[in-house]
């Protein structure tokens, strides 16, 4: 059993805590979480709208004032739970219990991929036109079976991510980074298991990459529910109730705002805040199966069960690192809403850029508008040189760490 303290006071908290979060969950709608891909039709060869567009929308300003007082909410959420006994994967037998829980799902949703009546490469859009692709997806489960051939299936899923990108372009298959988490989980099981050295980063740290990835996969959606807003309203038509009431550009900005943050703090919030965001967003992706069926259920299986294992073991040495735990209070309600904006410009910024770069003439763009360009170049000189000096930082500490503990 879990506890989260003995006396009444801690007690009364607990369930503060998870009143909070069944009210969230139950009021919040599921399109959040759908993916409009697999129910509507898309055009990624129309280019998606500007960043400096959306942020002009008053939802998503409210969103970006809301943003900010939302992160120290989960910087005190950590500080008030910082004694909470909870089970973590940085130890052996937890790692066992994780370990078979994701290699349960990934083998029951290969094992379904091959009784579908199609062939799909790893999610409902991306149709595959070989049928012997869903015996390799079947021969892909049975290796789940033991730790020793995990690795196999690992593989199988990066072969299986580079296929559909073969056919339907990198670009869209951006969305779905997550693969690689798994993937890269599930070959830090066998590198555990049969003792590799060389990679034995791999398998210490397969539960923050999962994270790391799962995170990365869900701040890209967020961002595509404000660059591509057109391809949503036709269901959330369809669905009116999934909207609340709003109208259907001020729900996506909101949903977009509520899907980057709870997805940021998968990475970077503490035990506790990681936890909660990743129960809110599996209650989510869970009740979209009620609205939009099987379909649904075979193309978020994956990512359910790795909520599921954040929830139970959070997000790893790497969450641990990016939650700034030895930091003072003052200096993380600083640097992680610093952190956290600078992952907000970068995403908008590859997401508009990564499309130029697929679907036009880059130099021919740059020529046509120079000004534009030269700004483009220098903020995006700017985010890099940030997010490295943040690494670094972050580099500096973890050493700083390991010298302590040595």
């Amino acid at each position: 059993m879990l506890t989260f303290g003995s006396s009444a006071s801690r007690l009364g908290t607990k369930q503060a805590v998870i009143i909070a979060l069944c009210i969230t969950m139950a009021s919040w709608p599921t399109a959040a979480c759908a993916h409009v891909k697999w129910f509507q039709p898309y055009d990624l060869s129309v280019a998606p709208v500007s960043p400096l567009d959306f942020m002009a929308n008053w939802p998503w300003l409210v969103g970006f004032a809301l943003s900010l007082p939302a992160l120290w909410l989960c910087i005190g959420f950590d500080v008030a739970h910082k004694g909470m006994a909870l089970p973590t994967a940085l130890t052996n037998e937890p790692f066992i219990v994780a370990d078979r829980l994701i290699r349960v799902a990934l083998g029951v949703w290969l094992s379904w991929l091959w009784l579908l009546p199609a062939p799909i490469w790893l999610t409902p859009e991306l149709f595959a036109q070989n049928p012997s692709l869903q015996w390799l997806q079947l021969l892909l489960a049975l290796t789940c079976l033991s730790r020793q051939t995990t690795w196999l299936a690992g593989a199988g899923l990066i072969c299986l991510w580079t296929g559909a990108a073969r056919q339907y372009g990198i670009y869209h298959l951006l969305d779905y980074p997550l693969f690689f988490g798994i993937a890269f989980y599930v070959i830090g099981i066998s590198v555990d298991y049969l003792g590799i050295r060389r990679l034995n980063w791999l398998a210490k740290d397969r539960l923050g990459v999962l994270a790391l990835f799962m995170s990365w996969t869900l701040m890209w959606a967020a961002i595509e529910k404000w660059a591509y807003a057109s391809w949503s309203i036709p269901l959330l038509a369809k669905f009116p109730h999934l909207s609340m009431g709003m109208p259907p550009e001020v729900f996506l900005n909101f949903a977009g705002w509520v899907e980057f943050g709870a997805a940021a703090m998968l990475l970077l919030g503490g035990k506790a805040s990681s936890r909660a965001s990743a129960v809110v967003l599996a209650f989510i992706f869970l009740g979209a199966v009620v609205d939009f069926g099987r379909v649904d259920l075979v193309g978020h299986m994956p990512i359910i069960a790795a909520l599921g294992i954040t929830v139970v073991f959070g997000n790893g040495r790497i969450g641990a690192l990016a939650s700034l735990p030895s930091h003072s209070l003052a200096a993380r309600a600083l640097l992680l809403p610093l952190i956290y904006y600078v992952a907000l410009a970068f995403f908008m910024l590859i997401y508009v850029g990564f499309w130029y770069l697929a679907y036009t003439d880059c130099i021919a763009v740059a020529a046509s508008n120079p000004v534009e360009s030269l700004w483009l170049a220098l903020i995006s000189a700017g985010l890099v040189m940030t997010m490295l000096g943040l690494f670094r930082h972050l580099r500096r500490q973890q050493v700083g760490q390991n010298r302590v503990a040595i």
